[in-house]
């Protein structure tokens, strides 16, 4: 099979029909005129984003003419050396490249990359294996490298990419499932000075050198594993990694203290709790949803309507919801002195594993860390006494399941949370806390029959 007529998986290159060589172009402005029909196959490009490519800082006042004489270029280029022009069609305010499959690397890349895909899933590894490595060799370097960026071209070159990515790191995983160990090390190697915090290319390094027989190599691999990851990311290795060290290491591995036990931070419930049904089952309800995205619960009301007590009690009950640990922190906002948010950030990353020398000095990329350090785990926060949503807005997590519960003198309106107010508790509620207390029998005593104070208690833990 024939090179493709249109490449944009490197430099940029036509290839003329029976003709040696790349077609001429002329200079950048063609070419990037060129660049942007082929990076939106058979769609319309207006001329406002061809202008956009060309002239980024601000256009001429003949940009439409010069554009225009740029794809009469193009068109003239293409008919020289063969290639049919007639697929670059005009069309009101912009233009169109109609471009079969088969003759643009970038759409080539594509099909080959399902036709691979499709042969994996169906157990035709051999196959597969070929489908991968043909749909790789189209790529001849970065997409478009030889010509200047563009925002109007990066979606469709970061899509690109990511999908090269994806393809490569599945070829790997084919090449190791088939038992290229040997060849397949220095791919990985290559792989990891890239990207060294990737535990997946750490797990196929040394998956791949105890097949070949290195079981030394390995080891030293995984044990380089964890202090990559220990030093960067102050993290151990997750399960899949840790399962391949295992495999290495052979009797060590008995010696291999457990994991950590998940965090839990959460202060002492109340035993007897009593009342506030309907506001115990609402925030029951919400927090134990948190699946594919965080939610935020506030509790707000007045000094002594049982805020904290309320929040402790709570997350007591889902805390089963959240197998990955429950981290709790007094924000101390009716101190007199908020706690900050970066001194508390730095607190929660102590509670998930971060080592100190690990954890960023500023509160922005402390809470980046902290957002990363949640994504792929459930666990819930408690914050109770906030000052502000100003304070709780960095301790929030980003993405996953994991859910926060604050209580406060104020509601938070800015915040992504549920609002969940108190008042005085009810007068049914009150008067069994206060039996619960001081006994039923003294309460009957003191109390006028059919009168009860509309006032409200609490008891704090």
């Amino acid at each position: 099979m024939g090179e493709p007529v249109f490449g944009v998986l490197g430099p940029l290159r036509v290839r003329g029909r029976g003709t040696p060589g790349p077609v001429p172009l002329g200079g950048p402005k063609p070419r990037a005129v060129l660049a942007t029909l082929l990076l939106r196959p058979g769609a319309f490009v207006s001329l406002d984003v061809l202008t956009e490519v060309l002239w980024p800082g601000g256009a001429p006042r003949s940009a439409v003419a010069n554009v225009r004489t740029y794809v009469r270029g193009v068109r003239r280029a293409l008919a020289a050396a063969g290639v049919a022009s007639d697929g670059l069609r005009t069309l009101p305010a912009g233009y169109a490249l109609d471009v079969p499959p088969g003759d643009h690397d970038l759409l080539l890349f594509e099909q080959r990359l399902d036709r691979a895909r499709a042969a994996r899933d169906r157990g035709d590894d051999g196959t597969a294996l070929r489908g991968y490595e043909s749909a790789l060799a189209l790529w001849r370097g970065g997409v478009l490298q030889d010509l200047p960026s563009s925002v109007v071209w990066d979606p469709a070159l970061t899509r690109a990419e990511e999908l090269r990515s994806l393809a490569a790191d599945e070829c790997l995983q084919l090449r190791l499932r088939l038992g290229e160990y040997a060849p397949l090390v220095a791919d990985l190697r290559a792989r990891l000075a890239q990207d060294p915090l990737r535990e997946d290319l750490w797990q196929m390094l040394v998956r791949a050198l105890h097949g070949a027989g290195r079981a030394a190599d390995a080891r030293a691999a995984y044990a380089e594993a964890e202090r990559v990851l220990a030093a960067e990311l102050g993290v151990a290795p997750g399960a899949p990694l840790r399962a391949a060290g295992d495999e290495v290491n052979g009797y060590a591995v008995c010696r291999r203290p457990a994991p950590p036990a998940p965090v839990c931070q959460l202060p002492m419930d109340v035993p007897d709790f009593t009342g506030r049904d309907e506001e115990v089952a609402a925030l029951e309800e919400l927090l134990s949803s948190a699946r594919r995205r965080p939610v935020v619960a506030v509790v707000s009301g007045p000094p002594g309507s049982g805020k904290s007590t309320l929040v402790v009690h709570v997350a007591h009950r889902v805390a089963e919801s959240f197998p990955d640990g429950q981290l709790f922190a007094d924000l101390g906002g009716m101190s007199g002195e908020p706690r900050a948010a970066e001194d508390v950030l730095a607190e929660m990353l102590r509670g998930l594993g971060v080592i100190d020398d690990a954890i960023p000095a500023g509160p922005g990329e402390r809470a980046a860390l902290l957002r990363s350090r949640l994504a792929q785990r459930r666990v819930l926060i408690v914050l109770d006494d906030a000052a502000s949503a100003a304070q709780v807005r960095p301790l929030l997590p980003g993405t996953g399941g994991s859910a926060v519960l604050v209580g406060s003198r104020r509601r938070m309106p800015s915040l992504p949370a549920h609002s969940c107010p108190l008042g005085v508790m009810r007068r049914r509620d009150a008067r069994a806390l206060l039996g619960g207390i001081i006994g039923k029998d003294r309460l009957r005593a003191a109390t006028p029959t059919g009168y009860w104070p509309a006032a409200g208690c609490c008891r704090w833990p």
